[in-house]
């Protein structure tokens, strides 16, 4: 089956990297290739496939996502990370996506993966923990998972509350149920969760301090 593909990462080896093997294969055709989330919507319409590395500074993917996939511009959409994988796979799992690989997986089985979802199956890959989505699918909700983020980025409790808009009272109780939900005790912990899940990639955690 002849394919075309578009993929997006801030990484430009793996960019590259990709899409040199992907092309070594006369069926697939590279249509564009961008290194933020924010130009997803050039992502030509009718593209069969578009690989999205999750990993990146931005924290847009929620929302860019939903954009990109109620567009129907990608028939199929696999997300690429290279953390432990379990936000990564709780995305690919709340938006429909066609699976999830990992940047540690070979090239063969890059390939394996996307004959998979274009022929309508779902992909994900064994070196990305999985079950680790059951944090955000069903610990946390939706509020407290942006407030997790938000704490990996910022320990000062004064300055995290005036930044999210809420009351340093209100930020302590939503703090308090997270820790005790996640089992977390310090901050280091709240650091490593989000680090180690890919909810914070190590650019945006780096780039804040």
């Amino acid at each position: 089956m002849n394919y075309t593909f578009a993929i997006c990462s801030h990484e430009t080896l793996l960019r590259q990297a990709l899409v040199s093997c992907l092309e070594r294969d006369a069926r697939a055709r590279c249509v564009a290739e961008f290194s933020s989330s924010v130009d997803l919507d050039r992502t030509p319409v009718g593209t069969d496939l578009l690989l999205l590395d999750v990993d990146g500074p931005e924290e847009l993917f929620p929302r860019k996502l939903q954009t990109i996939l109620g567009s129907r511009r990608p028939r199929c959409v696999l997300l690429l990370t290279g953390a432990t994988g379990g936000y990564a796979a709780h995305l690919a799992w709340m938006n429909s996506c066609h699976g999830l690989l990992h940047k540690s997986d070979t090239f063969s089985a890059v390939r394996d993966a996307i004959d998979r979802v274009l022929e309508g199956g779902v992909s994900l890959s064994p070196n990305a923990e999985v079950s680790e989505r059951m944090d955000f699918s069903r610990v946390l909700s939706e509020q407290e998972i942006e407030l997790l983020r938000e704490m990996a980025r910022d320990e000062d409790l004064k300055l995290f509350a005036r930044r999210v808009g809420l009351s340093p009272a209100t930020v302590r109780t939503h703090r308090r149920n997270i820790f005790r939900k996640l089992n977390l005790r310090t901050q280091a912990g709240v650091v490593r969760l989000a680090l180690r899940s890919g909810l914070l990639s190590l650019h945006a955690f780096i780039g804040h301090q």
